[in-house]
């Protein structure tokens, strides 16, 4: 899809002003979430990036340095060949391939939530080592994690639930939320690639857009993801975070909200996500 925070004691439920044409969830749901707005400031964190060095923490919003540089995290990840699935094809930056942001109209809707362009805007999928060589797919998570400020082994296992670390194979192509009338995964309709970015949903809506170059570059596809995770934690989009929520708790409710469209920490998506990640469930592939 894309449908596309921190301590306190909220009082008022709201929600944002703004609001996207309808639901915007990986796989969304259509009902809508109240939750408390923000009315305390957070003191920034600072972050400090050694070498050879795993991503286990998710930092709340308002860490400074993120996104960390590209050359930064390639020069400090975890060295680990891991790469199953026959990804090797799509690991790499694909320049060549167009996003649809500025150039189809069904995306400037976006334009309302500016802290989200920024984001988007500083996407980078090329992700290359100064041999030049291209990561493999565990690496690919390590360097997201390291860019983007969230834990590697998250997003190792929001892979697992949405495509079994597929970037353009596995048993549905890593071509998901399919609609009907829609056989040619190239029409852009439905989510793609390793973490399931949603482009247009069934009406004909743009959703987070990326296509087709989420469908054919692991590294891309991952560091949108990592955007627009971020998003959530900062609270760029149309929904609002209770105030008295923990960080932990943030973070899954950004979990459930590529799901569904809305901060969700407790529903069923976000507790499988947590299932793969307890159990590394990607180590059996």
């Amino acid at each position: 899809m894309i449908a596309i925070g921190l301590a306190g004691i909220g009082t008022a439920a709201t929600l944002s002003s703004a609001k996207p044409p309808q639901c915007r969830g990986h796989r969304c749901t259509t009902s809508t979430v109240t939750t408390t707005t923000p009315t305390t400031t957070t003191t920034p964190t600072t972050t400090t990036t050694p070498t050879g060095q795993r991503y286990d923490v998710t930092y709340p919003s308002g860490t400074v340095g993120l996104p960390r540089s590209l050359s930064t995290c390639m020069a400090s990840i975890v060295r680990d060949t891991f790469n199953p699935h026959g990804n090797t094809l799509y690991n790499v930056p694909r320049d060549d391939l167009g996003t649809g942001w500025g150039t189809n109209s069904k995306f400037d809707w976006w334009s309302s939530f500016p802290k989200w362009i920024a984001l988007r805007n500083q996407i980078d999928d090329h992700y290359t080592f100064a041999d030049g060589t291209q990561p493999s797919t565990t690496e690919i998570f390590s360097v997201g994690a390291c860019r983007w400020g969230i834990r590697e082994d998250l997003l190792r296992a929001v892979a697992v639930q949405e495509s079994d670390w597929n970037e353009h194979g596995g048993s549905f192509l890593a071509w998901g939320d399919r609609c009907s009338g829609h056989t040619n995964g190239d029409d852009g309709f439905g989510s793609y690639g390793i973490m399931q970015m949603k482009n247009f949903n069934c009406a004909g809506d743009g959703d987070w857009g990326g296509f087709p170059r989420s469908w054919y570059s692991t590294p891309f596809n991952v560091d949108m993801y990592g955007a627009a995770f971020r998003g959530c934690l900062g609270q760029a989009y149309w929904y609002t975070i209770p105030v008295g929520d923990s960080n932990d708790r943030r973070e899954r409710g950004c979990v459930g909200a590529w799901f569904s469209g809305s901060y969700n920490p407790d529903i069923s998506y976000t507790n499988s996500v947590y299932s793969h990640l307890a159990n590394k469930d990607w180590l059996g592939y």
